[in-house]
């Protein structure tokens, strides 16, 4: 019976990893690396919702598609130093992205509020890749963005890539 239960619990522990584990040490930017962003409009408010698709490949290479109330319409390429593309794993580490839900819509929200984007948000690394849906009108406790180090992530992005020179000054 001990043995047993030894043999159960190695099996637990051998099946239980660290999400940390898949992101490489703080000095490793994995070729394979590819993040995307993408945000959809709003209907009613549509002039408040830039949308937009974003993807950033591990040598810093910066693809922006411009689609809708942005100021560049079209696709802009640019690069990122290697510095903000570590500064991006380092977000999606932070933010425990392969432990979090693969979708916060309508269905598995604690409550909504209407008329609100989405965005998408996606990582492929070491081999391993995971999409995140998110609607921005998900609420959680005391009417909160809900998941917040989701919200906080997709910030980051734009923030880290400079997103608001092709997006514009909103207001």
């Amino acid at each position: 019976m001990r043995k047993l239960k030894f043999l159960v619990i190695l099996l637990l522990f051998a099946s239980c990893r660290n999400a940390a584990s898949d992101f490489p040490a703080d000095s490793a930017i994995p070729e394979d690396l590819t993040i995307t962003l993408k945000r959809t409009g709003c209907f009613a408010t549509r002039n408040a919702c830039p949308t937009y698709e974003l993807t950033v490949k591990s040598d810093g290479a910066v693809v922006f598609e411009g689609i809708d109330v942005t100021e560049v319409k079209g696709i802009v390429e640019d690069k990122i130093s290697a510095e903000k593309v570590k500064q991006l794993i380092a977000e999606f580490r932070k933010a425990d992205y392969f432990n979090l839900e693969n979708s916060y819509d309508h269905e598995n929200c604690p409550s909504t509020t209407t008329d609100r984007p989405d965005a998408y948000t996606s990582i492929q690394i070491n081999g391993k890749k995971k999409t995140v849906h998110h609607y921005l009108g998900c609420k959680g406790k005391d009417a909160e963005i809900f998941p917040a180090r989701l919200t906080g992530l997709e910030n980051k992005i734009d923030e880290i890539v400079e997103t608001k020179r092709w997006i514009g000054e909103r207001k």
